[in-house]
């Protein structure tokens, strides 16, 4: 899976739990890696979602950066 795809899986996750009730056995499952992995790799839930959600606020960037020089702002 690269980046995107696991990205885009774990926001889902999150979306549909909540961040309360989402565990990082949902993470795990959700981005094709076990929950040791994650922990080792980010050392908590609150650091993975801290990650998917500035993941996703840079790519809502680029687009309004991109049709910002299409519309001539």
């Amino acid at each position: 899976m690269s980046m995107d795809q696991n990205a885009s899986a774990i926001i889902a996750v999150f979306a549909h739990y909540g961040f309360r009730k989402t565990a990082m056995e949902d993470v795990a499952k959700a981005a094709g890696k076990s929950r040791q992995a994650l922990y080792n790799r980010f050392g908590s839930k609150d650091a993975v979602f801290l990650l998917v959600t500035a993941w996703g606020f840079a790519l809502d960037v680029q687009v309004i950066y991109k049709n910002k020089i299409r519309i001539g702002i």
